[in-house]
């Protein structure tokens, strides 16, 4: 399923204040987004009776009696994943990903968590990061949220372009390696459909 649209993400806060991330298109996606996919945002990108949220493509929302806050990116070249720091530790919060960046000259758009991760952090299904693969696809049968089957893989090719295909699709389908990819589960939406 290619992201011909864009990455559509729910902040939801709960009973108690809290905010908590849910997407759309695996359990969950962490991308790092270019400026321009904010300012397609800001330039007219975003659909219905919203409100811009500050600095940035995201806005409030209600559905059903609850309130949103919904943001959208266009996919592209500057999405990228990130699990490790250069020594080989997990990062484990998004401000040590934007310092990594920011030593780069770069800067974190918009993140969110991806997959899913052993208590050690790594990850429980496939994960490849900068053209390497890191763990291999998990296929496997067994209990928790990642076993429900079917189970997806979020990708990002070379290019730019990105999907999202249940697992036994990804295995099937031939094309090069993805520069990025995470396995998560169970698949939240597949082929449009809840």
């Amino acid at each position: 399923m290619p992201l011909s649209g864009c990455v559509r993400v729910k902040l939801i806060e709960n009973r108690h204040g809290f905010r908590r991330v849910r997407c759309f298109l695996l359990s969950a996606i962490l991308a790092a987004l270019s400026a321009a996919c904010a300012s397609h945002a800001q330039e007219g990108g975003q659909a219905g009776n919203s409100t811009e949220v500050a600095d940035g493509p995201c806005a409030e929302q209600a559905h059903d009696g609850a309130d949103y806050v919904v943001c959208r990116f266009q996919p592209g070249a500057d999405m990228r994943l990130f699990l490790n720091n250069e020594a080989g530790e997990p990062y484990k919060h998004f401000n040590w990903v934007n310092e990594a960046l920011s030593g780069a000259g770069e800067r974190l758009v918009f993140a969110m968590n991806a997959g899913m991760y052993h208590e050690d952090r790594s990850p429980v299904g496939y994960y490849r990061g900068a053209g390497k693969d890191v763990t291999p696809i998990n296929d496997n049968n067994g209990p928790g949220n990642f076993h429900l089957k079917p189970n997806g893989i979020f990708f990002i090719l070379e290019n730019g372009f990105a999907g999202v295909e249940e697992t036994s699709v990804f295995l099937m389908t031939k094309r090069p390696p993805p520069a990025y990819a995470t396995q998560s589960g169970p698949m939240l939406v597949i082929d449009g459909s809840l």
